[in-house]
Formats: structure tokens, C-alpha cells, sequence
């Protein structure tokens, strides 16, 4: 899954991303949808920070994020 945009996160994540894992629960991230239904049960658990494996420029990053509704 590739990053297009980052609206409402607060972190490092960048545009051209590619989101490899969920970090928390140790998912890995093969589609968009997938990637929305951790958004979401994370969020359901009461929290908005998240962490996920990205590959950016051939390497691997482990990114930080805080999500924020509405920004």
C-alpha cells in the first residue's frame, strides 16, 4: 500500500511510502483495505497512535504516527 497523502496524521509517514506492517499487532499490510481495518480497530480501542514498517527509498523504516480526526 502505497502513502498518497497523510491528512489528519501527525508523524513521519510520508507521501511515496509503502506500508509494509502494522507494528501493534503484527499485520502485514498486502491492500488499502486491509490498512483501513487497522485504522479502524485501533481507533475502536481508544487510541490514536500507531506504528507501522514502511519501506521509503529502498530501506526500512519504522514510522510513528498519531491520527486526528477532522485535520
Amino acid at each position: 500500500t502505497t502513502v498518497t497523502a497523510v491528512p489528519g496524521i501527525e508523524g513521519e509517514l510520508r507521501v511515496g511510502d509503502v506500508v509494509v506492517a502494522h507494528i501493534n499487532s503484527s499485520t502485514r499490510l498486502s491492500d488499502p483495505e486491509t490498512l483501513r481495518g487497522v485504522l479502524r480497530s485501533t481507533l475502536e480501542n481508544g487510541t490514536n497512535q500507531l506504528n507501522f514498517a514502511v519501506t521509503r527509498e529502498g530501506s526500512i523504516w519504522v514510522i510513528p504516527m498519531t491520527y486526528s480526526e477532522g485535520t
